[in-house]
């Protein structure tokens, strides 16, 4: 966990891990930012000429944010952080879903879907995973959906791109006329991870992994 505190400004704790937070002596308020962790995305199957398998993106984790007063706060709260889902095994293998966060009772962020695997060589294309939904705070948000695979022919493909957070940037992969790679992984927090991709009989099409989702992140800044 990272705090920072300068002269007239809020302490700032960035928590990475599932653990305790404690309510600092002469807080007045705090603004608590939640983000669950970006789904996985999917792997892709070895190819063969005139086939192509490109595997959709992960979502991201959902947002949720909110204003405590003090008087709301008990002296200590359960914080859960959570991880990014796996991305999908090497082959025809979904990605993970990415787990939720939360700050008690007060806020909650869930994670992101994992991205599919194309059903077979032929089917091409797997779709983007669903970004999660959030709940309880004042604003609630829907993290960014990833991407379905996209396909022209089978050395025209990309992968379907992680979704983006709140506070993250979707993660791409690679050009169009990249005929084989595995997923890049979502950036942080709460991005999920991209899709991997195979086309025709080159050198190197064989099973390839998703990236992984990114995990979330749960930000506390007190006012004292």
């Amino acid at each position: 966990m990272a705090v920072v505190k300068a002269p007239g400004m809020p302490r700032i704790e960035t928590i990475t891990a599932t653990g305790t937070w404690y309510k600092p002596n002469g807080v007045r308020a705090v603004w608590v930012r939640v983000i669950g962790g970006g789904g996985g995305g999917g792997g892709a199957e070895s190819t063969i000429a005139g086939q192509a398998a490109v595997a959709g993106g992960g979502g991201a984790g959902g947002y949720s944010e909110e204003l405590i007063t003090a008087a709301s706060l008990p002296d200590a709260v359960s914080v859960v952080v959570g991880v990014g889902g796996a991305g999908g095994a090497a082959g025809q293998n979904a990605g993970g879903d990415g787990e939720s966060s939360s700050f008690g009772a007060f806020c909650t962020a869930n994670g992101g879907g994992g991205g599919l695997s194309p059903a077979s060589a032929t089917a091409t294309i797997g779709a983007g995973g669903a970004g999660g939904g959030a709940s309880g705070g004042h604003v609630n948000c829907h993290g960014g959906d990833g991407a379905n695979g996209r396909s022209a022919a089978d050395v025209i493909n990309q992968p379907g791109y992680g979704g983006d957070s709140q506070l993250a940037p979707p993660v791409y992969g690679p050009d169009f006329f990249v005929a084989t790679s595995e997923g890049a992984p979502g950036m942080f927090p709460g991005g999920g991870g991209a899709g991997a991709q195979n086309a025709g009989a080159i050198a190197g099409a064989d099973d390839k992994a998703g990236g992984a989702g990114a995990p979330g992140v749960v930000i506390v800044m007190s006012w004292m």
